[in-house]
């Protein structure tokens, strides 16, 4: 063997449709003090290579640094930044979800970012059959109602307004909303802006504007709320909270350039929060043509 190199070692394990049942049989046999996943359809994208080796970069962090965040290509119009390493001694570690899986800490974990190197998706089968793949997932979970959770059923949700079924998709928002509270608070954020976007799709307003007060309790220092506030007023003729909606928004976006906006703690709500910024962005522009 290669004495230079990590050994590979290949695990074979029976497929159960449970994401987070494979990735914890991963974990399980790794040994090394960091961990790096990759699924089947991601690969390390060669134009992002690190100025130095990553080991080196892991050894230098401070001590308390429990994960660290790289780029993810999902698709050419939504990057994003998620957890993709971790230090075992932070630990102990578990995936949680047979489908939309999180990767789950019992304490809180002190956090980083790096540059590079970045992962980039790079799919080997059609979208609509992987989406069909994890709809039969979920709807089996969804025979039990302990798996009726925000996170699932957001998911869910999404899928039916993929499909154009958009008013099944804003009850399975409102449900998903109901139901994000205690340890899935973090959750509402995201979860009410794409429920207020789809609900306005299916020009159901009352849904939509009870959706996106949530998002703006949710998270009441970030731009976005009030740009999609500025959308559901308007649509709703109710232009003096129109106009509130925007300068408020627009004022928060001023402060953000700034640097004037108040830190965001970093934490697993950080992919909550990226997750909801990016859905809505394109709301922004939209609400600047409307006033």
């Amino acid at each position: 063997p290669n004495t230079s190199r990590p050994s590979i070692v290949v695990m074979e394990l029976k497929w159960v449709d449970d994401f987070a049942a494979a990735r914890n049989a991963s974990y399980g046999i790794s040994n090394s003090d960091w961990i790096l996943w990759l699924d089947a359809d991601d690969v390390i994208d060669p134009t992002h290579q690190p100025t130095k080796p990553l080991a080196d970069t892991l050894a230098a962090l401070s001590p308390d640094i429990g994960c660290v965040w790289l780029l993810y290509l999902y698709a050419a119009d939504l990057p994003m930044k998620i957890p993709r390493l971790v230090r075992r001694s932070a630990g102990p570690w578990r995936w949680r979800g047979a489908v939309h899986e999180e990767l789950i800490s019992d304490h809180p974990v002190a956090w980083t970012i790096l540059d590079a190197p970045v992962i980039r998706h790079a799919p080997v089968q059609s979208e609509t059959t992987r989406q069909t793949r994890n709809v039969e997932i979920m709807d089996r979970l969804f025979a039990s109602p302990v798996h009726r959770t925000p996170w699932l059923l957001y998911h869910r949700a999404r899928a039916y307004e993929s499909d154009g079924d958009v008013a099944k998709a804003v009850d399975m928002y409102l449900e998903a909303l109901s139901k994000a509270t205690g340890a899935d608070t973090h959750r509402r954020w995201p979860i009410a802006v794409a429920g207020a976007l789809c609900a306005l799709r299916a020009k159901q307003l009352d849904p939509a504007l009870r959706m996106t007060q949530d998002a703006i309790r949710a998270r009441p220092d970030l731009p976005e709320a009030f740009y999609l506030a500025t959308i559901v007023h308007g649509a709703r003729s109710e232009w003096k909270m129109a106009m509130r909606s925007y300068r408020l928004a627009e004022k928060l976006a001023t402060d953000e350039e700034r640097g004037e906006a108040h830190p965001i703690r970093l934490g697993r709500t950080d992919v909550m929060i990226e997750r909801g910024r990016d859905l809505i962005r394109a709301t922004v522009e939209e609400a600047r043509k409307w006033i």
